[in-house]
């Protein structure tokens, strides 16, 4: 038997208050992947969500808002295809489908190829909908993005960027994504300037 090398593990606590900006946080590493910077971050990243999503989605979750923003991008879509892009069990994409439909911002139409089949369109109030949520959450994101200077936008939005590809990548690598896909999942991921 060999010995067991010691125990050498430090635990670093960090602590974030709510309203302290990222540039005041340490970024102090406790692992070799940066497990203090992956946290503050994604502790800023939850917030940043929050906000946007108080300001623009209205009555829609973001699971429903999302999949309304796919069938208006990607659609007509059966149930079926819904369900696989956004990543997501039938029976959940169904209740979040009878929501939309409820709410007047989906209805089934014949499918042209299988006469049997249902796909899904969005209607006119669901296209409203989503691009008023999209227009308040651009101005919201833009009136914060006006605060910072120039050279920390160029920065922001370069780092927010490849932090998004890199998600896609690791997304890629999980679902199988084709390339037009990533393109899309990548617009739909940073709002126009």
């Amino acid at each position: 038997m060999s010995p067991t090398a010691p125990d050498t593990t430090t635990i670093v606590e960090t602590t974030v208050e709510p309203d302290t900006p990222a540039t005041d946080t340490p970024a102090t590493d406790t692992s070799a992947t940066g497990t203090s910077d992956v946290a503050v971050l994604y502790h800023h990243l939850v917030r940043i969500t929050r906000s946007l999503r108080s300001g623009g989605q209205g009555v829609l979750s973001a699971g429903v808002a999302s999949a309304l923003w796919t069938i208006i991008n990607h659609g007509p879509l059966r149930l079926s295809e819904l369900a696989d892009r956004e990543s997501v069990t039938m029976p959940t994409m169904s209740r979040i489908v009878a929501s939309l439909e409820q709410q007047g911002f989906v209805e089934r139409a014949p499918d042209p190829d299988d006469g049997r089949a249902r796909q899904l369109v969005a209607t006119v109030a669901g296209t409203e909908h989503i691009n008023h949520a999209r227009s308040a959450k651009a101005q919201i994101l833009g009136t914060a993005m006006e605060r910072l200077d120039p050279q920390t936008r160029s920065h922001l939005t370069e780092g927010v960027v490849a932090l998004a590809a890199a998600l896609s990548d690791t997304a890629l690598s999980d679902t199988a994504l084709s390339g037009d896909e990533l393109a899309d999942s990548a617009e739909h991921s940073v709002p126009p300037r």
